[in-house]
């Protein structure tokens, strides 16, 4: 008796994870039909109405997966007609595509990207980077801060780690070869 309920609660498992198809799932809920027939008519079956109920339950729980899928896949039918029967109406008329609207649209678009101007990366404040490039002139033979000293510079300048680190990647590279030619030519 409850094999049959176990069956059909593992054939909507199967259909909903997608191991079995309609024609499956259809063989195999007849095949427990018959099974259910012989066991409805026996002495013991008569006593277990909850049995009777779960039996049900999951019949019309499977019948209602079954009908919203139909419902689903008649929706999804009617968006593909529209769109085909829209589709051939555009390719129909190719003329519409290149419609005066649709060139004076374009026009506009391209005007607007004309019209955009660049915007400039603002750099740091003059505050922020002289902070900066004064610890930069007095550690010129090691220009690398700890991670202590870049906390510190950041309470100080506002940034955050990557923009300290940016900024001082930038700076060996940028700024550092132009101190370094200044001190030699103060000594010289």
């Amino acid at each position: 008796m409850i094999n049959i309920l176990v069956n059909i609660i593992e054939l909507e498992k199967m259909y909903l994870t997608g191991n079995s198809c309609r024609i499956e799932l259809s063989t195999k809920i007849k095949s427990i039909k018959d099974d259910f027939k012989e066991l409805f008519f026996s002495k013991k079956f008569k006593d277990c109405q909850l049995y009777k109920l779960s039996l049900i339950f999951f019949l019309e729980r499977i019948k209602r997966i079954l009908k919203f899928e139909d419902n689903l896949l008649e929706m999804v039918q009617n968006y593909t007609d529209e769109f085909y029967k829209n589709l051939d109406e555009l390719l129909a008329a190719p003329e519409t595509i290149c419609s005066e609207e649709y060139l004076k649209f374009i026009s506009e678009i391209e005007q607007h990207q004309r019209s955009k101007k660049i915007m400039r990366r603002a750099n740091y404040p003059h505050k922020v980077t002289k902070i900066l490039k004064t610890w930069l002139e007095e550690n010129m033979k090691h220009p690398y801060p700890s991670e202590i000293q870049k906390i510190l510079f950041c309470e100080k300048t506002g940034l955050d780690i990557c923009q300290i680190n940016n900024w001082f990647i930038n700076a060996r590279r940028r700024i550092l070869p132009l101190l370094r030619r200044d001190d030699r030519n103060k000594h010289e």
